[in-house]
């Protein structure tokens, strides 16, 4: 099974949606964050913004996400047959 079938991808919007309630944010400022976790960077991509979503994107610095809430993620993104990244 991999995220691209639907099946896992549709559990880990579930896991994200709690987090994004939880921090009063976007299901992609959540995954954002923990890519940015994962990837360890300090900083945000030098990525084009569009205007109405920049008060979001900067949320993503603000986000603080436990170990508890890297392992949950990361228990549906690990059953992935897709490529294997690292561990945060």
């Amino acid at each position: 099974m991999n995220l691209a079938d639907g099946v896992l991808f549709q559990e880990l919007l579930v896991v994200l949606n709690q987090f994004a309630k939880r921090h009063h944010a976007s299901i992609a400022t959540i995954a954002s964050a923990y890519i940015c976790i994962f990837l360890r960077l300090l900083a945000l991509l030098s990525v084009p913004m569009i205007r109405s979503h920049l008060a979001e994107n900067a949320m993503i610095t603000q986000i603080e996400l436990s170990q508890e809430d890297i392992h949950l993620i990361e228990s549906v993104t690990d059953r992935s047959k897709g490529p294997k990244g690292g561990s945060v």
